[in-house]
């Protein structure tokens, strides 16, 4: 009945490619809604089913399925909007609080939709859900959501004698409430974001307001009254069902839609990290470090997936006849001869003529890609030598540490990091190997390769130690190696100089295509001056035009524009 209930619900909303929920029974879980982590199906527990007739049963999940169809189709409806939502909820308060109102917002929104189709039926819904209130006094959370939700469905849920008992506080919690929802329309996508911040902070200040309230009970309360676990945000990932049509779901897409949604919202990624967390797809924090950096340089860069073509030719030499207008030097008189024994000019006199056919069109190889950053102490510093400075006893601190972040964003090893991720974009796209070379105190090699995650890792170590090219590990790696494109980051306090000075000289004169980053303001050195000669050496004054500047740089090695 239950199965068939649902296909029949999947008709009124024109069957979407949703699912189809699985269906179990556990007494120990009062949930009847669930979502099946990883793969972001729903679980349907009969158990929790609240006591009504059985004549009732089949409206009842119909209401219940709309409910659930309305998780895909309205809100949270994409898993864009649900990033966003998350993370203006979280940033205007804490994770939990975030959570919560984030679910909270959602299912106000998506009744208030299904309320305005079915009227009736959901008023019957959640009249079925709350009909053991009238024996026993209401709490104040499920005051302030019974009231909410008697203004959006239009009927009374609690009685007349239960309303008497009521704070007017929560009244007004209510209408404040009511009024978000509805400013510029509860269906408008558009102000969703910035309603799930307002509806935190509000949970934010009743909490805040009696410390002794207890916030499980809060959240139990609201979990019941929407018969899910109200601190499990899964349910913003439900909509990955639509767009990934097979069951092998696309984790790298789904990651890289988080982040680059949250990023929206705010740029730091210190400050959106704890949003992210609570969606429970990343593994490892390193990876939102990672994700977050490839989202950063595919921002500023456009992938043309153009290749540069050279045409091919073959080359016929055949006897032609000599004419007397011809350069003499051009008359072979054995050709001649062996023809005919006499040498009459425009008839028997010969020359070998040459034709150039062409015979196809051969894709031009872009270069490998050996990329040099610069981890030193000094990167960790602001441009023009600022040392930042943050408090270790800080929430950013602490989520850093987490993030195994040991340098500030913005910072110089930061752009270059993301410089160094777009070059990295640029290489693997057009199918080039890639090398990283990380140095400091010692280098650090990631040998040639094509699997992106290898490269970035080595990219994203920061030393912060001294700054000392490693000559012999570069050489040992170009070993071999014809016109490689060799990027170097730095901001140039490095210690061997002169030894660095004769390697990147017999880097080009080796063939390969060099390009040196100098990211700090002009200092009179003997690496500088010796680098400007031997060319491509590239002073960024403007550290946040770094980015573009390698760019603008890499991508004629790997495109035609």
């Amino acid at each position: 009945m239950v199965i068939n209930t649902f296909h029949e619900t999947l008709k009124e909303f024109y069957y979407p490619p949703i699912p189809e929920p699985e269906i179990v029974w556990n007494r120990f879980d009062k949930d009847l809604i669930k979502i099946k982590h990883g793969k972001w199906g729903f679980l349907i527990n009969i158990s929790a089913t609240p006591k009504i007739p059985e004549s009732a049963l089949r409206r009842f999940y119909r209401a219940l399925f709309r409910k659930m169809i309305a998780y895909y189709v309205v809100c949270p409806f994409d898993i864009d909007m649900a990033t966003k939502i998350l993370v203006n909820a979280v940033q205007a308060s804490d994770e939990k609080i975030g959570k919560l109102a984030t679910n909270l917002l959602i299912e106000l929104v998506n009744i208030a939709y299904l309320s305005r189709i079915y009227r009736d039926d959901m008023i019957w819904f959640h009249k079925a859900i709350f009909r053991d209130l009238s024996g026993r006094k209401i709490n104040d959370a499920e005051a302030i959501i019974l009231i909410l939700m008697e203004k959006i469905l239009e009927t009374q849920l609690i009685y007349k004698r239960g309303k008497s008992l009521i704070n007017s506080k929560f009244f007004e919690i209510s209408d404040a409430l009511y009024r978000i929802l509805y400013y510029g329309g509860i269906l408008s996508k558009d102000t969703w974001p910035e309603k799930a911040r307002k509806i935190a902070e509000i949970i934010r200040d009743i909490v805040l307001e009696n410390p002794k309230r207890n916030f499980k009970k809060i959240l139990d309360l609201a979990s019941s009254a929407f018969l899910r676990d109200m601190s499990d945000i899964s349910i913003l990932l439900s909509s990955v069902r639509l767009s990934q049509e097979t069951e092998a779901i696309d984790l790298d897409d789904i990651k890289s839609r988080i982040i680059r949604s949250a990023v929206k919202s705010d740029i730091d990624i210190v400050k959106v990290t704890p949003a992210i967390e609570a969606m429970g797809v990343f593994q490892k924090p390193k990876d939102i470090v990672r994700y977050w950096y490839r989202e950063r340089a595919r921002d500023k860069i456009r992938i043309e997936l153009f290749h540069e073509k050279r045409k091919e030719h073959s080359i016929g030499i055949f006897p032609d006849t000599w004419q007397i207008t011809d350069p003499i030097e051009s008359l072979d008189v054995v050709l001649s001869l062996s023809s005919f024994p006499k040498m009459l000019p425009n008839i028997t006199t010969k020359k070998w003529s040459e034709s150039k056919t062409e015979i196809g069109i051969k894709s031009v190889s872009p270069p490998d890609l050996l990329m040099i950053i610069d981890s030193s102490g000094s990167m960790g510093y602001y441009t023009g030598w600022i040392k930042p400075k943050i408090d270790r006893k800080s929430l950013e601190h602490k989520v850093m540490k987490k993030l195994g972040l040991n340098y500030l964003i913005g910072s110089k090893f930061d752009i270059a990091v993301t410089a160094a991720f777009a070059a990295i974009e640029y290489a693997l796209n057009r199918n080039a190997k890639v090398a990283v070379i990380n140095f400091s105190g010692k280098g650090i090699v990631c040998d040639w390769t094509c699997d992106r995650k290898k490269a970035e890792d080595y990219v994203m170590i920061f030393q912060g130690d001294g700054t000392e090219l490693p000559i012999k590990k570069i050489s040992k790696l170009l070993l071999g190696s014809k016109k490689v494109l060799v990027i170097l980051i730095t901001d140039s306090e490095i210690y061997n100089e002169r030894d660095a000075i004769d390697c990147l000289r017999k880097i080009r004169d080796d063939g390969h295509m060099l390009y040196i980053f100098h990211i700090e303001k002009e200092r009179d050195s003997a690496f500088i001056r010796e680098t400007e000669k031997i060319g491509n050496i590239i002073h960024v004054r403007n550290i946040e035009s770094l980015i573009d500047i390698v760019i603008g740089q890499v991508k004629k090695h790997y495109l035609i524009t």
